[in-house]
């Protein structure tokens, strides 16, 4: 995956840490050989390798899975990033799974700083697993997802990474025939998410 990738032109790619079968106290030290054993090859072709955090499936429950927790993911990057030697491992924060693990995705953001290269963002209801087009969930008439503290998070930190948007489960449950309004949509939605991130920083290339 990684060679087609690089083979692509990819800047970076999504690999999220490895956790069947692995027991909470070994799953460091087994995702450190996994992810260090990629590096020589993202190196080769200039990319970046993401790691993402994860929901766990406790009974039926969705609960924080492995790099959920800022502080772990912070010390995985750091540490895989001091082994090899240079910046190879980033982040790319899932607000999905921020929601259904029921995360302050602000404070998320500011904690992980410039290590997060890539958010992906989908709507869902906090419960289940889901990709819907941003703000088309609505509980009670209003939106479930904390999407402005997302947008005060990734201001504060100055992100300039990748937006990535995933609403496969909208985009499915569409007739063929709205698909291309719908695309038009996401892409205005995409630009708004752009141009709410970039305020602060357009703003302070002015004196007043």
């Amino acid at each position: 995956s990684v060679r087609a990738c690089g083979k692509a032109g990819c800047r970076a790619i999504i690999i999220r840490p490895l956790f069947s079968g692995i027991g909470r106290a070994e799953a460091w030290k087994t995702n450190k050989r996994f992810y260090l054993s990629l590096a020589d090859t993202a190196r080769e072709y200039h990319m970046m390798i993401l790691l993402e955090n994860q929901c766990h499936d406790l009974d039926g429950h969705l609960v924080r899975g492995l790099c959920s927790e800022a502080e772990e993911a912070v010390a995985w990057i750091d540490c895989l990033n001091k082994e090899a030697g240079e910046e190879r491992f980033g982040f790319c924060m899932d607000v999905g799974a921020c929601n259904l693990c029921g995360q302050n995705m602000q404070e998320l953001a500011v904690s992980l700083g410039d290590r997060m290269k890539a958010v992906l963002l989908r709507d869902c209801d906090g419960h289940r697993e889901a990709s819907l087009l941003p703000f088309t969930y609505s509980g009670f008439e209003r939106s479930g997802m904390d999407w402005l503290g997302l947008i005060r998070g990734l201001r504060k930190v100055g992100f300039d990474g990748s937006l990535i948007l995933d609403f496969t489960s909208t985009a499915c449950a569409f007739s063929p025939l709205l698909r291309p309004e719908l695309l038009r949509l996401a892409k205005a939605t995409a630009d708004y998410f752009k141009w709410q991130i970039e305020i602060e920083s357009l703003l302070k290339k002015y004196p007043s």
